[in-house]
């Protein structure tokens, strides 16, 4: 408790302004609000007199400051306030004096009381002590090695590298024709400071190729940039399609082989081929390269004694949220009533397919697909809805082909009440002849009966 007492009084000292106050004799007493100031500043006096003590007298300022009061006369407790300037550094020394009449006496005493206020001088800081370190010798910088490892580029004088270059790829497959015998590999790094081996001129062979293309930077790991070079092997076997003879191409490089087919052996003309085969469609694909060097899969399918029984380009074509298989249709079934086979186009693909030809339905086209249940069907394609439907052997016809059947029919009507009017006179005719026959074969019975018996 006495410990806060004492912390207490600390801070209302720091908070009260300092007050300099001197009492004197015969209840006079003198005080100001500071004890230091600097030039300029303005000091407040105050004169008191306790409560027993009247007072009359003046108060004044001398030494380093100036100001003066009057006191004709102060009752008891009271207080007069005046104020002292500071004009120079010195100290400023402030009295009062006067006569004193204390309470129920007519005889004055003298009173006084003086203070002091000092005006210092300002000090110049001194500048901090230091102790001058030694002077002490450069290091040598730190030289940072590069770690790039990259390359900037690479070029080939045959093919085509796949995919492009792009110096985060580090590896690479180029496709060759059987014609190819070497190939020239030059490659810059992307860090002068860097190096790379192995690049320069490659003997090849037929099938797979490995090149190592091997860059050390200046610091650090190497790294490997690889050229997967095939050079295909002469194709032994042509197949034609649609009039075109194309090679069969046994292996799948640079191919993107369909979903749920896998690599297998087929057989063509009694060789095994390389080809591909789906569970899923239950259906063979061959890998073909037309004139043009153009390469495509396309279903393949023999009869049980191995004859080819048809080759079609392979196409999935998405009907609603199914996909189906293209097949081409067997060239027993490509003659139909009032429709020709030809090239449609269905979602910027052209197959073969049937066409109506009636121009009036010139926006339907009929295909046939295999369905995933392994079904063969047909269906009916209309381009203005962009709509399919299951298609049966029962013929649409165009509103034309429609008048003209009922025409037809009206008219085949008409014919036949024509017919069956004049088969009927005629029948009328036929039977009145017979009539007529009849009754003059009667005459002619009556008049041989009539003669008979004369002529015995």
């Amino acid at each position: 408790m006495k410990k806060k007492i004492i912390y207490l009084i600390a801070i209302i000292s720091l908070v009260i302004p300092t007050v300099n106050k001197v009492h004197a004799a015969n209840g006079i007493s003198i005080s100001s609000n500071v004890s230091t100031m600097k030039i300029g500043q303005t000091a407040t006096i105050t004169v008191t007199t306790d409560g027993m003590h009247t007072f009359s007298g003046t108060a004044s300022a001398s030494g380093a400051g100036s100001g003066s009061l009057q006191i004709p006369g102060m009752f008891a407790g009271m207080s007069e306030v005046f104020y002292v300037k500071a004009n120079s550094y010195g100290t400023i020394t402030v009295s009062v004096s006067g006569n004193s009449f204390k309470l129920g006496t007519e005889t004055p005493s003298g009173a006084s009381a003086t203070i002091r206020i000092t005006v210092p001088e300002p000090t110049t800081p001194k500048p901090p002590t230091t102790n001058p370190k030694p002077p002490t010798t450069p290091k040598d910088p730190v030289v940072v090695k590069s770690r790039d490892n990259s390359l900037k580029s690479i070029t080939i004088s045959e093919g085509e590298l796949s995919p492009a270059f792009d110096k985060d790829v580090l590896e690479y497959n180029v496709l060759l024709d059987p014609s190819k015998t070497s190939i020239e590999v030059n490659a810059e790094v992307n860090d002068a400071k860097a190096s790379v081996s192995n690049t320069g001129k490659h003997d090849l062979v037929v099938g797979e190729n490995l090149i190592n293309l091997v860059v050390t930077p200046e610091e650090g790991g190497q790294a490997q940039y690889k050229l997967n070079v095939y050079v295909e092997d002469e194709p032994k076997h042509t197949i034609t399609y649609d009039e075109k003879d194309y090679k069969i191409i046994e292996h799948f490089k640079g191919a993107s082989v369909p979903e749920s087919f896998e690599e297998v052996e087929l057989d063509y003309n009694g060789e095994k081929v390389v080809g591909l085969y789906s569970e899923l469609w239950k259906t063979n694909l061959l890998y073909l390269s037309d004139a043009e060097g153009h390469r495509d899969f396309y279903i393949y399918n023999q009869g049980s004694e191995g004859e080819l029984v048809y080759v079609s380009k392979f196409v999935l074509l998405p009907i609603y949220s199914e996909q189906y298989l293209l097949l081409e249709v067997p060239v027993n079934d490509q003659k139909r009533l009032n429709m020709t086979y030809t090239d449609v186009t269905i979602a910027d693909q052209t197959f073969k397919g049937f066409k109506y030809d009636d121009p009036a339905l010139s926006s339907f086209s009929i295909i046939y697909v295999r369905n995933m249940a392994g079904e063969d069907v047909y269906y009916q394609y209309e381009a203005g809805d962009e709509a399919y439907q299951l298609f049966t052997d029962t013929l649409a016809i165009s509103e034309s082909e429609y008048q003209a059947l009922v025409e037809a029919y009206e008219g085949e009507v008409k014919n036949m009440w024509f017919g069956m009017g004049a088969l009927g006179i005629f029948i009328v005719g036929l039977l009145g002849i017979f009539i007529a026959k009849i009754n003059k074969d009667k005459k002619k019975l009556n008049f041989y009966k009539n003669r008979s018996p004369q002529a015995d």
